[in-house]
C-alpha cells in the first residue's frame, strides 16, 4: 500500500470515529436530561400534593426546560395556574398539552375545565366534542357536553347529546326528565309526554313517573287524560296514596265531591299515612270550603281521622275546628276537649 493510500484511509477512520464520539456523546447528553427532566417533575409531583404550588411551578418548568416536550408537564403547570385563576396562562399550557398528546382525556377535560371558567362555553362545548369522538369509552363526558349546550339554550344540540347518553347507557330517570324539561321549554308537551311513558315501560310501579305525566297533563288542561293515567296506576297499585290524592283533587276540581271522598276515605283510614298530612290536608279544606261542603265532604274525613289516630291532639282540633265552622258546636266543643 502506497504512502497515499494510507494516508486516505486513516482520514476516512477519523471521520468516522468522530462521528462515532459525537453521537455518543449526544446520546450520553440525552439520556442526562431525561433523567434531570424525570427528577425535577417528580420533585414538583412532590409539592404540587404538599399544595406548596409556587415550588412545584418552579420544578415543573425546569423539567421544561430539560425536556421541553412533555405533554404532562405542561397539564400540571395548566393545573397550577388554573388553580390561581391565571387563566390566560392555564389556557396555554394546557392547549400545549392537547396538542403535544390528544389521547389523553384529563388534558382534555382541562382545557373545557379552562374555557369554562372564562365563559367560553362554545369552545368548552367543542372539547368535549373532541374527546368524546377521538377516544373511547369518554362517553361520561355527554353529560358535561349536554349541559353546557342547555347553559347557552342550544336545545336541539342538548337533546341530541341525551340521546347519544341514552344510546349509551339506556333510558334512565336522570335523562328522561332532562329531555321533558327541554320539550316542556319548547312548547312540545306531547313530546314531553313520550318521554315519560318511555319510563314507565320502562321501570313499571314507579308512582313518581306517573305523577310527572299527570302533573304534564294538568298543567295543560287535560284532566281526563291526568285521571286516566292515575286510574290505570291504582288498577295496579291500589296503595299508591299519592296517585290516589291527585285524583281526588282533580275529581273535587270538577265538582265530584262523591268521587273524591271515596278516594280520600281510603287514605285517611291507613293508619301508616302521616296524619299530619291528613290535618294539613283539612286544614286546606277549612279555608276553602263552604259551611255545606265542609258538613258533606270534610268532616266525615276529620271523624275517621281522630278514630285511626286518637292519640293525635291537632286531629280533634281540626275535627273541631270543621264542626264549628259548620254549625256544630256541641260537638266541636267536645273535640277541644279530648284534644286538651
Amino acid at each position: 500500500m502506497t504512502i497515499r493510500k494510507v494516508h486516505i484511509l486513516f482520514i476516512i477512520l477519523l471521520m468516522f470515529a468522530g462521528n462515532g464520539f459525537v453521537l455518543g456523546q449526544k446520546k450520553k447528553n440525552s439520556d442526562k436530561n431525561l433523567r434531570e427532566a424525570e427528577f425535577y417533575f417528580t420533585e414538583g409531583e412532590k409539592y404540587y400534593i404538599l399544595e406548596d404550588y409556587a415550588k412545584a411551578l418552579v420544578l415543573f418548568q425546569k423539567s421544561l426546560d430539560t425536556g421541553p416536550d412533555n405533554a404532562t408537564v405542561y397539564f400540571k403547570i395548566g393545573q397550577i395556574y388554573s388553580q390561581s385563576s391565571e387563566l390566560d396562562k392555564a389556557l396555554t399550557n394546557a392547549k400545549k398539552a392537547v396538542d403535544l398528546d390528544d389521547k389523553n382525556k384529563y388534558f382534555y377535560v382541562l382545557l373545557a375545565d379552562i374555557y369554562t371558567q372564562m365563559g367560553n362555553f362554545p369552545e368548552a362545548a367543542k372539547v368535549y366534542e373532541d374527546l368524546v369522538s377521538k377516544i373511547e369509552k369518554t362517553e361520561i363526558y355527554l353529560f358535561e357536553l349536554a349541559a353546557l349546550y342547555l347553559y347557552q339554550q342550544r336545545y336541539d344540540d342538548a337533546l341530541s347529546t341525551y340521546n347519544r347518553i341514552e344510546d349509551s347507557y339506556g333510558v334512565s330517570e336522570e335523562i328522561s326528565f332532562q329531555k321533558q324539561k327541554i320539550y316542556l321549554q319548547l312548547n312540545q308537551p306531547d313530546k314531553a309526554l313520550a318521554e315519560g311513558d318511555k319510563l314507565i315501560s320502562t321501570f313499571p310501579g314507579e308512582e313518581g313517573y306517573v305523577l310527572k305525566q299527570a302533573e304534564i297533563l294538568i298543567h295543560n288542561k287535560q284532566d281526563a287524560q291526568a285521571k286516566k293515567y292515575l286510574n290505570e296506576y291504582l288498577t295496579e297499585n291500589p296503595d299508591g296514596y299519592q296517585s290516589r290524592m291527585v285524583l281526588a283533587e282533580l275529581k273535587r276540581r270538577n265538582d265530584d265531591y262523591p268521587g273524591a271522598l271515596e278516594d280520600l276515605k281510603v287514605i285517611f283510614k291507613n293508619p301508616d299515612y302521616n296524619p299530619d298530612n291528613k290535618v294539613q290536608l283539612l286544614a286546606e279544606y277549612r279555608s276553602e270550603l263552604t259551611a255545606e261542603q265542609l258538613l258533606q265532604f270534610a268532616t266525615p274525613l276529620a271523624e275517621i281521622l281522630v278514630d285511626v289516630h286518637p292519640e293525635v291532639a291537632d286531629a280533634h282540633i281540626i275535627y273541631g275546628d270543621l264542626l264549628q265552622q259548620a254549625n256544630k258546636p256541641e260537638q266541636s266543643v267536645k273535640n277541644y276537649k279530648a284534644a286538651i
